[in-house]
């Protein structure tokens, strides 16, 4: 049995956790207490990016974050399948004269903003920091008119923490690099120069329980080589999914999410809220899309089209729907019953 630990590392100092394992095996690995202070403050500095002031409530909904800490604090009902009760034990945790920071999913956001307009909760927010998950600039919109306060952009792993957010000018996220040493690279693992999408690999430089050194997260980015008018010299980098989520195709060939999610986005991002696809069998590939607008068959065609194009001749068929459809995991970009998981 392989033993990862450091040999300086004693059980009173680390502390075990573990991945959802939707990129594949679920992976178990341990962290060094001492860490954790220079993490909350790397947390803190996204806060205030995100315009969290003194007095302010920041509130996680993780349900694999069961510490309570003095800086923030967690709501573990994170399932959207669970909203239609829980969110009055969310609203009683808000409510008040504070202003409320939300730090979550946009799987768990999107499905409460549709609640939230019927409730009409008293909560006041200052902002929302979304994380994990894909979200179209129509979107991000829609959460701003509804919650009445600015999204941003952040880039987190359980493996790392926060890497790297959106600053006031959101125009890409910094990355937290005095914590981690983020590479992008091609499929042989050799660097490729600013500007060029490839595959991200990070380095922990505050892990020493337990050392992940270019460890493979499975999304594509780039570096963004102009700089950001905030003046921070903190690189940026724009993230474009998770390369890991793919499909087989009845053709032979293998579909990435990632190419899906950028085919939408570019050629359909305004009209489109949400996305969801789903794979019941080999031959039988469904695209459930939440528009923005009224929408008609010719726009449905024209995304049928889109997908025939990037599949080279895949049939995947599109329907237009108010809500995605629950298929009871918060991760839900894309679910295939071939391999019984979901992938986000």
């Amino acid at each position: 049995k392989l033993n990862y630990l450091h040999p300086s590392s004693s059980p009173q100092q680390i502390t075990k956790k573990t991945t959802s394992g939707s990129t594949g095996i679920p992976f178990t690995f341990y962290r060094n207490r001492g860490e954790i202070p220079e993490l909350q403050a790397l947390m803190l500095r996204g806060y205030r990016w995100a315009g969290f002031r003194q007095g302010d409530r920041a509130v996680q909904t993780f349900s694999s974050h069961k510490e309570k800490l003095p800086y923030w604090e967690v709501f573990p009902y994170d399932n959207p399948s669970d909203l239609e009760w829980s969110r009055f034990a969310f609203y009683q945790m808000l409510e008040g004269e504070r202003r409320t920071l939300l730090y979550s999913f946009p799987s768990f956001v999107i499905p409460l903003s549709r609640f939230f307009v019927l409730d009409k909760p008293k909560i006041s927010f200052r902002s929302l920091i979304l994380v994990g998950e894909h979200i179209t600039t129509s979107a991000r919109l829609y959460l701003e008119e509804i919650f009445k306060a600015p999204v941003y952009l952040g880039y987190a792993t359980r493996e790392f923490g926060l890497i790297a957010q959106e600053c006031q000018y959101r125009m890409g996220m910094h990355l937290f690099s005095e914590s981690i040493f983020l590479e992008i690279v091609d499929r042989n693992g050799v660097s490729l120069p600013p500007g060029e999408t490839g595959e991200i690999i990070i380095t922990s430089l505050t892990n020493t329980a337990m050392p992940l050194i270019r460890f493979r997260i499975g999304d594509q980015g780039r570096f963004i080589t102009s700089p950001c008018p905030c003046g921070k010299t903190l690189p940026l980098i724009e993230i474009f999914g998770r390369e890991t989520a793919l499909l087989p195709l009845p053709n032979g060939r293998a579909l990435y999410l990632v190419e899906v999610q950028r085919m939408l986005t570019e050629s359909f991002g305004d009209s489109i809220r949400e996305f969801q696809l789903y794979q019941e069998s080999l031959e039988k590939l469904i695209l459930y899309i939440v528009p923005t607008i009224s929408t008609d068959l010719e726009f449905k065609d024209l995304v049928e089209q889109a997908l025939f194009i990037i599949t080279k001749g895949a049939d995947i068929h599109v329907e237009l729907v108010s809500v995605l459809p629950e298929r009871g995991t918060l991760k839900r970009a894309f679910f295939s019953e071939l391999t019984h998981r979901s992938v986000r």
